[in-house]
């Protein structure tokens, strides 16, 4: 069986998922609805495949899997929020142009006057105040909000070329980029829940292929019965992202463990029993190095874990 394929296909499957629900936030529940369905969908497929190699599974195996994830639905009216500020972004610009078509002939003539560029610097810095009522820190519309306070600084304002660079600014802001860079920054519930919940499917589908993959191979004392998880509510209060990251944080302790405790034994035996912590390279030039498994991530440990299986056996 081909795991390496079989991984690389949900995890398109799983991109698939996200980017529909970033099209498309309003079909979230419908995305969650098919993830749930493909979760069958995936033991069914993988559990025939091993029938057909002659491998039936048995309840150790079902077992080992644990809960599948409940993630609830999602809570469709905090999209109004995205929404919202949406709106104001775009309404400011307009808003902003249309102070500068006021005012634009008035500073161009002949005889325009500092009172009439106060009173327009004051039209537009009061808009943008009562405006602005939310976090801006690092996105294109905060820097382009300071360029536009910036150019009515007496020592940069431009009679000839000010009026021109203000309404490139004024247009930015309702500009797609700057809207769509706000709304990924703070603006990104959907963003957020969309990572979550291919996050946690990520995780149990790998834990998942492992485990199948140790069955496959015969490794079946390195399947250990998982625990109850927490189910998950996604986007309803600040605590669904707390339980989300719980339950990610568990899969993931879940899965160094096995790792760590599948590296040990397969070692272990090519070792006259004893754990190995630690393995020592010997370079051409006779100068060693020692890598200690406790330094680790799971991915390295998993790799690591490949080359020894290669490893002729110590008798």
């Amino acid at each position: 069986m081909d795991f390496k394929m079989i991984s690389e296909n949900v995890s398109t499957f799983l991109k698939k998922q996200k980017q529909t629900i970033l099209n498309n936030p309003q079909s979230i529940n419908m995305v969650i609805r098919k993830l749930e369905l493909y979760t069958d969908t995936f033991h069914g497929e993988l559990q025939e495949m091993l029938r057909l190699e002659g491998r039936i599974v048995n309840a150790s195996l079902l077992a080992s899997f644990g809960p599948k994830p409940q993630l609830g639905e999602f809570n469709l009216n905090q999209l109004g929020e995205r929404e919202k500020a949406k709106s104001k972004i775009y309404q400011l610009s307009l808003r902003l142009n249309q102070e500068l078509q006021v005012y634009g002939p008035k500073m161009r003539a002949v005889f325009a006057t500092h009172h009439t560029l106060e009173d327009f610097r004051n039209k537009v810095l009061i808009l943008i105040n009562k405006t602005i009522n939310f976090p801006l820190q690092g996105t294109d519309l905060d820097f382009t909000i300071r360029g536009i306070r910036m150019e009515f600084h007496p020592e940069v304002w431009n009679w000839d070329r000010s009026l021109a660079r203000l309404e490139k600014m004024f247009q930015q802001i309702g500009s797609t980029r700057v809207i769509e860079n706000y709304l990924s920054k703070y603006g990104g519930l959907i963003q957020q829940s969309s990572d979550h919940i291919v996050k946690i499917y990520e995780l149990y589908f790998s834990k998942c292929i492992e485990k199948y993959k140790s069955f496959y191979q015969g490794s079946e004392e390195a399947l250990v019965p998982e625990a109850a998880s927490a189910s998950l509510a996604v986007g309803k209060t600040s605590e669904a992202s707390s339980t989300a990251e719980e339950y990610i944080r568990e899969i993931e302790r879940e899965y160094d463990l096995e790792q760590t405790t599948r590296l040990e034994k397969i070692t272990g035996e090519q070792q006259s029993e004893k754990n190995v912590t630690a393995v020592t390279i010997t370079y051409s030039n006779n100068q060693q190095a020692v890598i200690r498994l406790s330094q680790l991530s799971a991915e390295e440990r998993e790799e690591l874990n490949r080359l020894l299986l290669r490893l002729p056996k110590l008798h």
